[in-house]
């Protein structure tokens, strides 16, 4: 992960390539962050600290 922030895309745009090279996928990236959410509360639940980093 590069860190740059693009433009917003249509949803329609499924994937695409960054200027630094990297091909990222928008489902790709929201199942990242839907199973970093899922952990974040299965952590909190246990007493554990949560954390939404990927």
């Amino acid at each position: 992960m590069c860190g740059v922030v693009s433009e917003p895309k249509p949803l329609s745009v499924r994937e695409w390539t960054c200027a630094c090279g990297v091909t990222h996928d928008r489902d790709m990236n929201a199942a990242k962050n839907i199973h970093a959410a899922g952990r974040a509360e299965w952590l909190n639940a246990c007493g554990g600290t949560a954390s939404l980093s990927v």
